[in-house]
């Protein structure tokens, strides 16, 4: 019996999300959300891996960093231009060592008529020693449009 505890411990401790990875994470979410709120698609990809996979809000799958991108710029010149996009909540699950699930609450706000809540379900990777977004679920929130 210790010996399966002490190896169900060890292996918890393999794959803790150490500080400094919950840090950087959170920079890369924070790097989108700065491109976002600079009204500028261009950056928006900075921390993404260049195959990622993107499922936007209204089910459109993009593949790879540049049409990722691409996208993004399209909309915030479009229908999102001027909108200011605000993370209300984080959370981390590690499935695995170098990679994390990050679900990612967020607001995106422009006047009282364009107001939306959604998660964003992103799978990041360790890549030499860099976490980078490999791919990306969005999800509107019920009556969120």
């Amino acid at each position: 019996m210790k010996t399966i505890l002490l190896f169900l411990f060890s292996f918890q401790m393999a794959f803790a999300v150490s500080l400094s990875d919950k840090t950087a994470i959170y920079k890369s979410v924070d790097k989108y959300v700065d491109a976002w709120n600079n009204h500028s698609g261009k950056g928006f990809t900075d921390t993404f891996t260049a195959d990622t996979d993107f499922i936007n809000i209204f089910a459109m799958h993009f593949h790879g960093k540049e049409a990722v991108e691409e996208r993004h710029i399209e909309i915030l010149d479009g229908f999102l231009k001027d909108t200011t996009f605000i993370v209300t909540n984080r959370e981390l699950k590690e499935v695995g060592q170098g990679v994390v699930i990050a679900y990612v609450s967020w607001e995106v706000k422009k006047d009282p008529d364009l107001q939306m809540k959604g998660i964003f379900s992103h799978v990041l990777i360790k890549e030499e020693g860099t976490w980078k977004i490999t791919s990306t679920q969005n999800t509107l929130c019920r009556g969120a449009l």
